[in-house]
């Protein structure tokens, strides 16, 4: 579970890198690109944030004892890993974030749909 989670973060983020790069060069798909990346954003960013203490949690599980103890640095990333939700942004600013590019954005609910 722990390595699909960590895949699918990480193509999330390289797709949403390669939209940011083709919104910003132009080209034919750009205008749909920059929507996609305006919302994908937000919806990504409230993903992450989410899973994060249960990911942390459960990674610290798979190493044991070795995870508890302080000096594994597991025990700081289990404490820290709620905090992301708060620092980038709750789960209500997240939704708001994707109000507005709905509203500002008229095609970005077409864009992301069409890439699910």
């Amino acid at each position: 579970d722990l390595a699909l989670e960590s895949e699918a973060a990480t193509t999330l983020t390289l797709r949403l890198a390669g939209a940011a790069d083709r919104a910003v060069r132009g080209g034919p798909r750009a205008p749909e690109e920059a929507a996609f990346r305006r919302i994908a954003t937000a919806v990504g960013k409230y993903w992450v944030t989410k899973r994060g203490p249960a990911f942390t949690a459960e990674a610290l599980e798979c190493l044991g004892g070795n995870g508890y103890v302080e000096e594994s640095g597991m025990p700081r990333h289990y404490r820290e890993a709620p905090l992301l939700s708060i620092w980038e942004g709750s789960g209500n600013v997240n939704a708001l974030d994707v109000l507005r590019a709905l509203e500002r954005e008229p095609g970005a609910a077409e864009a992301l749909f069409a890439e699910l």
